[in-house]
């Protein structure tokens, strides 16, 4: 399955409540502004997801473990791009997943070899030595390796045990280089355990699970979409993966993907904006049954892509922005997950920071008896201004800017972020 800004106006009030908080990090697979086609917002989406949840929020990149047949071997472009763009200049964490099927086709073949499937000793080399490059050179701190691979058990079970094989063997080798890096592979939960009746899928694959040496999985990988079980969220249960948290003990999981559809494409679930915030609730009451350590929704931004077919099509609006950009009411929801308050703003803090003139038409000036970094967005999240360095002042230039409102968020040295709005006049 395919897969910066908090919501402003929520963080200009002197505190929010949180609610509901998970204990985790949160994140998202790599959805800028406009993607599939157009990826001009990217350094935006990443930003934003960098300053989410103090600090924490984790990007996502679930892509094709090589770009073409003829670069077999080498590290993918988005998955080169995306860690080495963290830390600096952006803070997010990288998890990178390395799928070799959009099932049933398989991409296992090479130039040297057309054997399509886990026999193929060419490819493994190839697939082995981009493994150990990525840990090598970029240490991301995941990496999984397949995506959704009990589909491939219902497809080829035999050669999925030389997949496991050659999951074992990626593993010593991966944490040979980067010992700190967590390895797993992804599942899919509704496939594997039988609870998709809403797409056909009525028969469980545990085996796909048990042929795995656990102490070779630092963390499991898991998409959850429960709309393929339910047609509502609200009939989510709290014990909703109760058996495959009893199947892997005290093992951490990752949601590498979850969410709900807020529009009706096809299918028999009731899709709406309320239905993901419902969906929210729901999903923190059944992680907590197991050692859930992270959770990414599926996009942030609505996928723009008209020419997919219709079982991705499925996926369209599992964002938490609307096909305008604008967000959804459980976007906060969301964002206000995070189990700390220090990313929302606190008026006594706030209050240290000066912003003037404002309004503003040439230049104005922002302080802090603290140091601290900013950006300056305007009003649909699109970054325009990043600091390079952290200081007590800087200096905004807006005469190039549009008259209209601007925030400038600013994240202290001890990661608490404040917005300010910021007026351009004439």
């Amino acid at each position: 399955m395919k897969r910066f800004f908090l919501t402003f106006l929520g963080s200009l009030v002197s505190l929010i409540s949180v609610g509901q908080t998970f204990n985790g990090q949160l994140g998202y697979g790599v959805s800028p502004l406009g993607h599939s086609a157009d990826f001009s917002q990217f350094g935006a989406f990443l930003n934003e997801v960098g300053l989410m949840c103090n600090g924490n929020g984790v990007v996502l990149v679930n892509a094709n473990w090589r770009d073409n047949i003829n670069t077999s071997g080498s590290i993918p472009t988005v998955h080169k791009t995306v860690s080495q763009l963290q830390p600096s200049p952006y803070g997010y964490h990288d998890m990178l997943a390395f799928p070799f099927a959009e099932y049933p086709t398989l991409f296992l073949n090479t130039n040297s070899d057309t054997t399509n499937n886990w026999t193929n000793s060419n490819m493994k080399s190839l697939f082995l030595q981009m493994l150990r490059n990525t840990a090598d050179s970029l240490h991301p701190e995941y990496i999984f390796i397949g995506n959704e691979i009990n589909f491939y058990w219902a497809q080829d079970s035999v050669d999925f045990l030389n997949f496991v094989g050659f999951y074992h063997q990626a593993y010593d080798t991966i944490k040979l280089y980067s010992p700190n890096t967590k390895v797993g592979t992804i599942f899919n939960y509704e496939h594997l355990s039988g609870n998709g009746v809403n797409v056909g899928w009525n028969t469980p694959y545990w085996n796909a699970l048990n042929v795995f040496n656990f102490n070779k999985i630092d963390v499991f990988g898991m998409t959850v979409y429960p709309f393929f079980n339910y047609n509502q969220a609200s009939l989510v249960p709290s014990n909703y993966m109760s058996d495959f948290f009893q199947q892997i003990g005290n093992k951490q999981v990752y949601f590498t993907e979850t969410g709900w559809p807020a529009d009706s494409f096809i299918g028999t679930w009731t899709c709406s904006p309320q239905q993901q915030e419902i969906y929210i609730d729901s999903l923190v009451n059944f992680v907590s049954q197991g050692n859930v350590i992270g959770l990414n929704w599926l996009y942030l931004h609505y996928l723009m892509d008209p020419q997919i077919n219709d079982g991705i099509k499925i996926f369209n609006s599992v964002s938490l922005r609307d096909s305008l950009g604008l967000d959804r009411p459980a976007l906060l929801k969301w964002t206000n997950l995070c189990s700390t308050t220090s990313v929302l703003d606190n008026e006594s803090e706030r209050m240290n920071y000066k912003i003037f003139p404002n309004p503003s038409s040439n230049s104005a000036i922002i302080t802090s008896p603290s140091r601290f970094k900013y950006c300056l967005l305007n009003n649909i999240g699109e970054t325009l201004l990043v600091s390079d360095s952290y200081n007590t002042e800087f200096d905004i230039y807006t005469n190039n800017l549009l008259q209209g409102i601007y925030f400038v968020k600013c994240l202290t040295e001890n990661n608490h972020i404040h917005t300010l709005k910021l007026v351009k006049s004439n």
